[in-house]
Order: C-alpha cells, then sequence, then structure tokens
C-alpha cells in the first residue's frame, strides 16, 4: 500500500496485522524488499532519484537497545550495509 499527499510518499513494511505480528517482521529481508519496492514504484512515477527515509519500530528508534534490539539487529544492519554499497546517503546513529 502506497499512500501519499502529494509530496511525501509511504510504504509500510507491514499493513493490516496485529501489532505482535507486525514487530515479527521487521527484518532486514523485509525491510530491504520494501525499500526497493518504493525506490522502483518512484522512479516509475517519474521520481528520478528518489530520497528514502527508514523510520524506526520502537520509540526514539530503540534509544540504544532501552526499548527493543529491533533498529540495533534489523533496521541499522541493513542500512549500513546499503550504505556501503552506494545505495543509501545516511543512516541512523548507532
Amino acid at each position: 500500500m502506497l499512500l501519499t499527499d502529494g509530496k511525501v510518499y509511504v510504504i509500510h513494511v507491514s499493513t493490516h496485522i496485529s501489532l505482535r505480528e507486525a514487530c515479527d517482521l521487521v527484518k532486514k529481508d523485509r525491510i530491504l524488499k520494501t525499500i526497493r519496492l518504493i525506490n522502483d514504484s518512484l522512479k516509475m512515477i517519474g521520481i528520478k532519484e528518489p530520497r528514502i527515509g527508514v523510520a524506526g519500530l520502537n520509540p526514539h528508534s530503540g534509544d540504544g537497545s532501552l526499548f527493543g534490539k529491533e533498529e540495533e539487529l534489523e533496521i541499522a544492519l541493513l542500512l549500513k550495509r546499503l550504505k556501503r554499497r552506494n545505495y543509501c546517503q545516511r543512516t541512523i546513529p548507532s
């Protein structure tokens, strides 16, 4: 599902499931698939160089694992890997 207000486009890693199930889906492979999907979709509608932001799952993006380890173990590791491959420009702070 792609949501937009005309300037900002949003795609979710999960939709229409329980919060418990959504937490279980925060895995590198699924996040990468979602990033590629939004990137390709935005290019198809004419945005040549999409800027993609990735939100954290937990409050304060985990706050150094105080509120969960998903950001550290899944989201941040994926973004660092993508940065090394020049697929993204910045990562979330560690």
